[in-house]
């Protein structure tokens, strides 16, 4: 939905609920040129107009002139057309509203022609109507006008008004005149044949994509201008008191900032290919560029630039030349994205934003290494100190795309989160020292592997949600927060999943995990410009432990391939019901239920196939270790059976006594006489009458 649409509708969302609407009711329909005039009642009326308190918000007459009475007490009407295809609204060719309405919304009134409004109208929202003129000269507090996709609109009458207005796809406009206005906001887009614009005053106003525009004045009280697609020469800033001025297709301001006063470029025109930035230009802020929506080839910044800021000239893809001066100290984050332009950063430079080059994919050369910019195996590095000079972090900004392995600076401590974005890297080891990880991978589409070090001390949830080819993922066992376990990463107590990569069609949780993030382990959509549609879904089978106690409380899409499930788990429980709730619905209204595909789980088996012990261990004779079954997070195999009514028996033997004795119950080795042997630890899982084992070898080595 367009955006004057999407606030019709919320109104209409919002009055419903206020007046708690019920209507079905049929209409009689009144034919207006047959009927009698003194026959026709309130009563009658309410057959016409579908209404409740106060508002109206339907119409099912067949006249085409609509005169809504006067005497029914309406605040409000909205006629809501769109998708509809509503017969009963083709028929209305002209309008009036009645004094004491103050909220009018037409959405998609396809014959209308004439609109009469009253004095007392505060909010007017028209869409997709074809009226030829908008008469707002009687509305006395009009504080909020939506005028959008008018395809014969030539005239807009008002006088003195205020508050927000908005004025999109009127092609046949030719003239906006507000000069007695007084308004919050003006925003006048894309209007093709709109040659003049009159402005008494505004605090905000935004002129976007208007060709034909012979003459647009801002007024000196604006506060804030967004100009783009509209030719700067025909655009007149008057003495503005924020210090805005228009110059050689650039639009700046002057700021005053720590007792000093700086000039900023703040848009260019996007209507000239040249644009010659003023000499005592501080900086340069978001350009509002718009990919191929604009022209411009060559910006040529002045000497006196001192900061390029956050997405200065993001979305420039038709920038040629761009040349950044000696004296530049600061460039922002996203400030060269979309742009295919070499750039060289001069040794001036101290400060690159971690995404500075975000979806760059031009060439990037250093004038020479400095304190604070170092260029390592082509990678860019930003060395960051504090106010008194001290070292604070070393961060990664730049690395080659089109580069297959890295090797990285030794004191890097933070990766820029788009650095990797679009890498053809396949495997992604993340050095030691690096202590935060949220990188974005969308674009990584051989990326399959990623590793992590123990100094990792924050990963982000999202981190490997959008990676469209990633499935092998693990954590030093060393890292203090974060565990791993079968490609998924955990809180380091293994009771929290924590990121799953994108490309797992396998989830196995491990028991002792009680928090799953259900979205996690949902069928998911990744982005994959290389299939037929697109895009493609992820749809994990999930095996999920009897720890999992975590149960929405609300409907979130666990809509995995196939989940197994303990039987008697509240999980289970909730997937049933979601399931017969589904099925009831579907019955009655006759449609193919969405339900949730599981498997009851067996016990034992899984049971037997999580425990595990250490492989080998080496005591020195007269000497004892201790052999500890255990689950990824756990300590001791009891804590496998308890609540759940089962048992596990453990009982250990040595393959040869002479060399390790081993105690039957506890596992402790003791060291006979030097040699190697083996330690059987054989495990029993007793359920009800069912009853399974399991041998697992461990290789002792006496010293």
């Amino acid at each position: 939905m367009k955006r004057a649409l999407k606030k019709s509708v919320a109104f209409m969302l919002f009055l419903a609920m206020t007046f708690q609407l019920i209507v079905n009711t049929p209409a009689l329909g009144i034919n207006a040129e047959t009927a009698d005039p003194e026959v026709i009642a309130t009563e009658d009326v309410t057959s016409v107009f579908q209404m409740d308190e106060g508002y109206i918000y339907g119409y099912t007459g067949t006249d085409k002139d609509v005169v809504i009475p006067s005497d029914l007490g309406i605040t409000s009407v909205s006629f809501n057309n769109y998708e509809m295809e509503d017969p009963s609204y083709e028929v209305i060719e002209s309008l009036t509203v009645p004094e004491g309405v103050t909220y009018l919304s037409l959405v998609c009134l396809h014959n209308l022609k004439k609109l009469v409004l009253p004095s007392t109208i505060e909010y007017l929202d028209l869409y997709d109507c074809p009226v030829t003129s908008v008469d707002i000269s009687k509305a006395e507090e009009l504080s909020s006008l939506y005028l959008e996709d008018l395809p014969e609109l030539t005239s807009i009458k008002s006088e003195k008004i205020s508050g927000y207005y908005y004025v999109y796809s009127c092609p046949k406009l030719k003239t906006v005149d507000f000069s007695n206005g007084e308004l919050k906001y003006l925003c006048v887009n894309n209007c093709e044949s709109l040659e003049t614009i009159s402005i008494g005053s505004a605090d905000s106003i935004a002129y976007i994509e208007l060709p034909s525009i012979k003459s647009a004045n801002v007024p000196s009280d604006a506060t804030s201008i967004y100009l783009i697609g509209v030719d700067y020469d025909k655009v007149t800033i008057e003495d503005n008191k924020a210090g805005y001025s228009i110059k050689d297709g650039g639009l700046y301001y002057e700021n005053e900032s720590y007792g000093e006063t700086h000039k900023y470029l703040a848009a260019i025109d996007t209507t000239k290919k040249v644009i010659n930035v003023a000499e005592g230009t501080y900086a340069v802020y978001n350009l509002s560029l718009s990919g191929n929506c604009y022209v411009t080839e060559t910006i040529n910044l002045p000497e006196s630039l001192e900061e390029i800021g956050y997405g200065a000239f993001y979305g420039g893809k038709s920038i040629k030349n761009l040349t950044i001066p000696k004296n530049v100290i600061t460039i922002g984050g996203y400030a060269f994205s979309g742009i295919q332009a070499d750039i060289a950063i001069p040794k001036s430079v101290q400060y690159l934003d971690d995404d500075t080059f975000a979806d760059y994919s031009g060439k990037i050369s250093i004038e020479e290494n400095t304190k604070y910019i170092e260029v390592y195996d082509d990678g860019i590095y930003n060395h960051h100190f504090s106010y008194d000079g001290e070292p604070v972090y070393t961060s990664l900004v730049y690395y080659p795309s089109d580069k297959t392995s890295i090797s990285w600076l030794n004191e890097t401590d933070y990766i820029g989160s788009t650095v990797f974005m679009n890498t053809v890297m396949k495997k992604l080891n993340i050095p030691e020292g690096v202590r935060y990880l949220d990188l974005k991978l969308s674009n990584a589409r051989n990326l399959t592997s990623v590793t992590i070090p123990s100094s990792i001390y924050y990963i982000d949830r999202e981190f490997l949600s959008d990676a469209p080819a990633l499935k092998k993922v693990s954590v030093s066992p060393n890292n203090k927060y974060y565990a791993s376990y079968k490609n998924c990463i955990y809180d380091k107590d293994m009771t929290t999943l924590w990121c799953v990569p994108s490309r797992l069609e396998k989830i196995v949780i491990p028991e002792g995990v009680v928090s799953l993030g259900y979205y996690l382990i949902a069928k998911h959509y990744v982005d994959d410009p290389s299939t037929e549609d697109g895009y493609y879904y992820v749809e994990p089978v999930v095996t999920i432990p009897r720890s999992a106690s975590e149960v929405p409380d609300y409907y979130i899409p666990i809509d995995f391939k196939k989940a197994y499930v303990y039987a008697d788990t509240e999980l289970a429980e909730y997937m049933r019901s979601i399931n017969e709730y589904y099925m009831e619905d579907a019955l009655e209204y006759d449609y193919e239920p969405y339900l949730y595909n599981y498997e009851f789980r067996d016990s034992n088996k899984d049971l037997l196939t999580s425990i595990y012990v250490i492989d080998k261990v080496t005591v020195k004779k007269g000497k004892t270790a201790t052999v500890v079954p255990e689950l990824p997070g756990m300590n001791f195999v009891s804590e496998l059976t308890k609540n759940n009514n089962t048992e596990c028996m453990v009982k250990f033997s040595s393959s040869n006594k002479k060399i390790a004795k081993v105690d039957p119950a506890t596992g402790e080795i003791t060291g006979v006489k030097k040699g190697t042997c083996t330690v059987n630890v054989k495990f029993t899982i007793t359920n009800g009458t069912k009853k399974s084992s399991k041998t697992l070898k461990v290789k002792v080595k006496v010293k």
